[in-house]
């Protein structure tokens, strides 16, 4: 692939073009295979991805730990290594919409200016429907993701660990990958210099 998409708001937007250049800021290194990670090191990176606003208060302490128990993979391991910058295949992508996604994503980008940013570096695609509403009404009967926004369950319900553990293994380089995904999440390892970035609106 050539391009991906990248939502972002107006005020960072403004940084960027401040910046002279689109910076990869989103770790993944908080779900590496075989962690014991603290919840404290999850507040700014996976869980404000992964959950819509309004859920910390369904958080447990910050001195007690989640398990993300997966199989032991070297290359994901070192695929997770170091920030990304994080975006869409297509543009208006419907099979987030379909999945759920949309309001997340909002909630989360605020949708306000919408990027095509060239792939230049290495990265890898991650399967988020496990992570989606649709994907747990699919696998678990329930829309997991509404009952832990209005904290029905916590986020250690085995539940939505299934499915966030189910979304890290499903991981592979971007060199990799075959297009089969239901909502390919692409993470990209690069910094992009501003001039090569298109506002498609905004």
């Amino acid at each position: 692939m050539n391009a991906i998409y990248h939502y972002t708001s107006n005020k960072k937007w403004e940084q960027i073009k401040q910046d002279g250049k689109l910076k990869a800021m989103t770790p993944a290194q908080e779900l590496k295979p075989k962690l014991i990670t603290p919840r404290e090191k999850l507040a700014r990176g996976i869980y404000n991805r992964l959950c819509f606003i309004g859920i910390q208060e369904c958080i447990a302490e910050a001195e007690e730990y989640m398990p993300i128990e997966l199989p032991p993979n070297a290359k994901l391991a070192k695929m997770y290594e170091g920030s990304f910058l994080v975006g869409l295949e297509k543009l208006e992508d419907e099979r987030w919409k379909e999945a759920g996604l949309w309001e997340w994503l909002q909630e989360y980008t605020t949708l306000e200016i919408l990027l095509e940013v060239p792939v230049l570096g290495n990265g890898f695609v991650r399967e988020h429907y496990h992570l989606s509403p649709k994907g747990f009404i699919e696998k678990q009967g329930v829309d997991i993701i509404r009952m832990l926004k209005r904290c029905e369950i916590s986020d250690r319900d085995p539940r939505y660990l299934s499915g966030l553990q189910a979304y890290v293994a499903s991981a592979v380089p971007l060199a990799e990958y075959d297009g089969s995904f239901r909502v390919p999440e692409f993470w990209l390892q690069q910094e992009t210099p501003v001039e090569k970035v298109r506002v498609i609106y905004g």
